[in-house]
């Protein structure tokens, strides 16, 4: 039997994700569109928080950049603030 893995919530609860400014690595910005490019429209294109349903892929990220409320993706923010 393999061995079990305890989930901090069930799957599909609402979470908060911190999703990272355009400029910081090379994802994909969703307001301007690009890869970290600096033609961004929001000046600047800082870090936000999403509301999105949990996934077992998500486990690594639980508590760093993917939180079970608001409140904590908010104080994440306000502690990392070139986040």
């Amino acid at each position: 039997m393999p061995p079990m893995v305890e989930i901090p919530v069930e799957i599909g609860t609402t979470v908060y994700r911190v999703v990272p400014s355009c400029h910081v690595g090379y994802h994909f910005c969703a307001f301007c569109g690009g890869y970290g490019t600096p033609r961004c429209i929001k000046d600047p294109c800082n870090a936000y928080i999403e509301e999105i349903p949990f996934e077992i892929e998500m486990l690594n990220s639980w508590n760093k950049t993917v939180f079970a409320t608001k409140d904590e993706a908010t104080k994440f923010l306000k502690d990392h603030p070139k986040f």
